[in-house]
């Protein structure tokens, strides 16, 4: 006996009658990757238009759905933003993934970048089952040989670094650059309190400097070897 009441079996029942026709959509969408492009080169939003019309009426004919062209931009453009949303490593962490039959078949179509902590389950139904579930990424083993007397192993060559791949970079070299075994030493604060403090010598130095030159121009020679002080501003 099922443990679900009548209106949890209809609100289920419904919900994968929905997933299917969704997956029904993607699916003929397939055929108008067009339509999924942002590009606006005149070429580009000629085939969209031909597209368009195509598609509506493909869906009107097969599946007996009626959309207009701007709702039909708008259904397409929100499976994106759901897909993509729902996709996005960045949200999810490492945060269990679930994602049905159509957004997989969605994601691949916009080439989603995936949470690499997700795999797909090959063959999954479309009603209230999961594609895709956490499993820990196991490198697959090295290749067997059979022989008459051994099992000869068979390793797979390494990959050689490109010779042409320049190093970048990254905070760390160059804080390590400027390192120095005083500064090795000190604190967070310390190292506030440092470049403060340079900067107050630094400023000192300038204002002593200008104060130099400002007596220096105090006494000025004429040409008849006469000398007069200019009045303080």
């Amino acid at each position: 006996m099922s443990s679900l009441s009548e209106e949890e079996e209809i609100e289920r029942v419904e919900n994968g009658e929905c997933d299917d026709k969704q997956l029904a959509f993607i699916t003929m969408l397939k055929d108008y990757k067009v339509l999924l492009s942002k590009s606006q080169v005149p070429s580009v939003k000629e085939k969209k238009a031909k597209a368009t019309t195509e598609f509506l009426a493909a869906l009107q004919e097969k599946l007996m759905l009626t959309y207009t062209k701007a709702t039909l931009s708008k259904k397409i453009s929100r499976m994106k933003t759901d897909v993509k949303n729902k996709c996005d490593a960045n949200r999810t962490g490492n945060k269990k993934l679930n994602l049905k039959l159509w957004e997989n078949v969605m994601a691949e179509l916009i080439g989603a970048e995936t949470n690499p902590s997700i795999a797909q389950i090959q063959g999954a139904a479309s009603v209230g089952v999961s594609v895709r579930v956490a499993r820990p990424l196991i490198p697959s083993p090295p290749l067997l040989l059979d022989s008459e007397n051994t099992a000869e192993l068979i390793v797979p060559p390494a990959k050689r670094p490109s010779l042409n791949t320049v190093k970048r970079k990254t905070g760390d070299d160059v804080l390590k650059s400027l390192e120095t075994d005083d500064t090795k030493l000190l604190s967070l604060t310390q190292l506030q309190r440092l470049v403060l403090l340079e900067q107050l010598k630094v400023l000192n130095m300038k204002r002593q400097r200008l104060e130099n030159e400002i007596l220096a121009t105090k006494h000025i020679n004429v040409n008849d070897g006469s000398q007069f002080e200019l009045p303080d501003i």
